[in-house]
């Protein structure tokens, strides 16, 4: 525990500034984040319960991506090195005997450590890491709901709450970003969505009503979770089958499996982000006002919410359209004119895109691109167009 000791010390690291700041740094995922972390930083007794040391350690790695000192780096005079002596020494915290229990500072650091991963590049750790995340998640019942039982005060029910929804959002953009298979399924949970109310509102006793006019932070996590869950009905299609083989068992299987799913135009996918878009508070909604508050949470926040959906929106019509050109070119030996619904699907997928780059470049000016964490989106936007 000797390096943890020195990581301590306020006199020869920059951690202590950096975990008492934490919740003003992280762009992700601060829901989990509450002020109970902040104080329990300089509680001795904290330190020796399971995760808790592995949770400081990946919030200063992922915190130390957003500051240009050159304290944080393994090499002054290399930035993207911030945070990564931090990062080895997370990966010897985790070889503890308490490193692979189902706690919640276990869970969320894990967690934060694959998004701090996804930023180095490390793509088969970020998946290690992110699917330990959801092993803990599942062994410590987060998606679960426990609202039929007396277990836990309204504190610990709402970080329960949204650590999951935390792990369920990156599952889903990380499935999306790099074709892996999704690991969490909506199906196999029950867990309700955290409640629209702000930490400040929230004691031990029971989840209070903000006053009104207040502008609650965490709607707009509340949208980014609804958005993923019209991610992963986009997501969620069984890829065809091919065997030259009629009678193959696995072919046959699939079939029976999905559904013997047909075309689907997906309309009832974006009814439901249609629904979700006319519903989000008009404090987050992607609006001239918005884009140039000098708020800047409100800002990357709205344009995060707009990205999303609009990458939601364009999986549907770039699927859409496949379906139209499969569908019009089966069987066909005939080359037929292209439908005015192929056309239609196709420059809503351009217009989606477009949209997506537009709202980046605009962040970009600002100089605020690591705050907006969604540089994933930037490189599918423009592929779309050039497809």
């Amino acid at each position: 525990m000797l390096s943890i000791n020195i990581l301590l010390h306020p006199a020869v690291s920059p951690c202590t500034d950096i975990s008492s700041g934490m919740s003003s740094l992280l762009p992700v995922p601060v829901t989990i984040l509450n002020q109970n972390d902040i104080q329990d930083y300089g509680n001795p007794q904290k330190w020796g319960e399971p995760g808790f040391a592995a949770f400081i350690v990946s919030v200063c790695c992922l915190a130390s991506r957003h500051l240009d000192d050159p304290r944080v780096r393994a090499d002054p005079s290399n930035p993207i090195s911030a945070g990564t002596q931090w990062f080895e020494l997370l990966g010897r915290i985790r070889t503890l005997p308490i490193g692979d229990r189902p706690t919640l500072y276990n869970i969320q650091a894990s967690l934060i450590a694959a998004v701090y991963a996804v930023g180095l590049g490390k793509l088969t750790k970020t998946a290690a890491l992110l699917a330990e995340a959801v092993t803990m998640s599942i062994d410590a019942g987060l998606h679960r709901s426990a609202d039929t039982y007396d277990l836990f005060d309204s504190i610990e029910d709402e970080v329960r709450k949204r650590t999951f929804w935390c792990v369920y959002i990156w599952d889903k953009q990380f499935s999306a970003h790099f074709g892996r298979p999704s690991l969490l399924r909506l199906r196999d949970c029950d867990v309700a969505e955290p409640a629209p109310v702000d930490d400040e509102f929230i004691t031990r006793e029971g989840v209070g009503m903000p006053p009104l006019g207040t502008e609650c932070r965490l709607s707009a996590f509340i949208v980014s979770l609804r958005i993923m869950v019209v991610l992963e009905a986009v997501l969620d299609v069984p890829p065809a089958r091919q065997s030259d083989d009629s009678n193959s068992f696995l072919r046959r299987a699939t079939h029976v499996l999905s559904g013997g799913r047909r075309f689907k135009e997906m309309r009832e996918e974006e009814a439901l982000l249609d629904d979700i878009h006319c519903k989000i508070p008009t404090y987050w909604a992607y609006s001239p006002e918005t884009v140039n508050s000098e708020d800047t949470i409100r800002m990357t926040q709205a344009t995060r919410l707009h990205c999303a959906e609009h990458f939601v929106r364009l999986l549907i019509y770039r699927h859409r359209f496949s379906e139209l050109v499969a569908e019009r070119t089966a069987g066909s030996g005939v080359e037929e004119q292209q439908t005015e619904l192929e056309k239609e699907s196709l420059i809503s997928a351009h217009n989606s895109a477009l949209q997506i780059v537009g709202a980046h470049l605009h962040i970009a000016k600002k100089g605020l691109m690591t705050y907006c964490a969604s540089l994933f989106l930037s490189f599918e936007a423009p592929l779309n167009i050039l497809l």
